[in-house]
């Protein structure tokens, strides 16, 4: 990844609008996409449902948990 991308991170993009977001995004030539999702396999399959240039996404599981204050 180059040192001049933007960064996009797209939260619950394994489906619907988020997956779709990460489509359009990944087609900036400047802009890298990090896809969440809380399941890693739906997560993965999506990334491997949107195709695109692989260099401009990524996966990484996102879990919301309670915060502790």
């Amino acid at each position: 990844m180059s040192e001049s991308k933007k960064i996009a991170i797209v939260t619950g993009s394994n489906r619907g609008i988020g997956k779709e977001v990460v489509r359009q995004l990944s087609q900036f030539e400047d802009t890298h996409v990090i896809l969440t999702s809380r399941n890693e396999t739906e997560g993965q399959a999506a990334i491997q449902e949107i195709g695109g240039p692989s260099e401009s996404i990524s996966y990484h599981q996102l879990e919301i948990g309670r915060a502790h204050v």
